[in-house]
């Protein structure tokens, strides 16, 4: 039995009474535990860390289950310094990592991948972690080392999902290469005050728009997210019928398809929908 296998049949059986059944080991341990409340689960764990109080059985569950994303953390955290040798110690490492790249702390997130890569060769998830790294190299702009890794996972983990994945981000890759005076340069991608100067101005025509705020304060915020991921970001005010909107843009480029390539790879790092205006 693999080690995925035995992870879910763990899971199952201190679940489960008797109604547990073989088939279900086929199924998705997300899946099952998407099927109950919460009061359900925390009941059921609550009968699990009684009977197994030197496990990282119950921590996983209850860190699985919490919905605060720090106390999560650190029961992950737990599992990894106080079960390092659990079937479920790399499942932590990622589910952290996971945290710290939703959060857009990319290098706290990339130091977790590192140690499940590094601690556990044998893990199934390591196409994942290393997809998730590069993930977090592209967004903080090192694309040819994340080239190079989503390269390697394309040729060494061959019947992964993250195959797909990695082809697909290595198409869009090469794509902004190819783009003449493309301002995405794969060198250093992300548009900051120190790259400002490479273009004139005046030739700055185009610019994307990730959001029109009503409440200053609101567009300020969004404006400092991405500031700290090292964009250039400006706010403009506007008045749309009557009501004063603060726009909030991202990026300066020469053409209209220069922006919207950028603003594809924008959506697909951070999750954010744009349309590309003229300044």
């Amino acid at each position: 039995m693999n080690k995925i296998l035995l992870y879910k049949y763990v899971i199952f059986i201190l679940l489960f009474s008797n109604n547990v059944f073989a088939q279900d080991l086929d199924k998705s341990l997300v899946k099952w535990l998407e099927k109950y409340s919460k009061e359900e689960l925390d009941s059921r764990l609550t009968s699990i860390k009684l009977k197994y109080p030197n496990s990282a059985v119950p921590l996983f569950l209850e860190a699985y289950i919490e919905q605060d994303g720090e106390r999560a953390v650190k029961l992950y955290n737990q599992i990894i310094q106080n079960y390092p040798n659990s079937t479920f110690a790399d499942d932590a490492l990622l589910k952290i990592a996971q945290y710290y790249y939703a959060l857009g702390s990319y290098v706290s997130a990339r130091q977790y991948l590192d140690n499940l890569i590094d601690q556990y060769s044998d893990s199934p998830l390591i196409p994942e972690a290393k997809y998730i790294s590069a993930r977090c190299l592209i967004a903080t702009g090192y694309y040819y080392t994340a080239e190079e890794e989503l390269k390697e996972i394309t040729k060494k983990y061959s019947s992964s999902p993250f195959k797909s994945q990695a082809r697909q981000e290595l198409r869009i890759l090469d794509d902004l290469s190819k783009e003449e005076q493309n301002p995405l340069q794969l060198s250093n991608p992300i548009i900051n005050s120190e790259t400002q100067g490479t273009i004139s101005q005046d030739k700055k025509k185009f610019t994307i728009q990730i959001g029109a705020f009503r409440d200053q304060n609101n567009a300020l915020r969004e404006k400092e997210v991405y500031s700290q991921k090292g964009y250039l970001v400006a706010i403009n005010s506007k008045d749309v019928n009557g009501d004063l909107l603060y726009m909030v843009s991202v990026g300066e480029f020469e053409t209209e398809v220069q922006a919207a390539t950028f603003g594809e790879v924008f959506k697909k790092l951070h999750g954010v929908s744009f349309h590309v205006v003229k300044k």
